[in-house]
């Protein structure tokens, strides 16, 4: 497995963290907690035999992203 985290652009580490607001509270109130919800690609690879080919797989976790407004901002109030 091999995690690569968005570093680019918005998620820059010395980017500018984004003034969004939800029911008038900020969604990230710190450049740490912006850093900490860069999405991530993680690679894995398998196979299931000598003759087997490798298959694989890439996902894409957003869920960092979402964690602020959905578990601080909407389930803990």
């Amino acid at each position: 497995m091999n995690g690569i985290y968005a570093d680019q652009g918005q998620f820059q580490p010395d980017a500018t963290v984004p003034e969004l607001e939800y029911m008038d509270e900020r969604v990230w109130k710190s450049a740490d907690e912006w850093r900490a919800c860069r999405s991530l690609r993680d690679t894995f690879s398998t196979h299931s035999g000598p003759m087997a080919k490798n298959l694989y797989v890439d996902e894409l976790n957003w869920w960092p992203l979402t964690f602020s407004p959905k578990c601080r901002q909407i389930i803990a109030k």
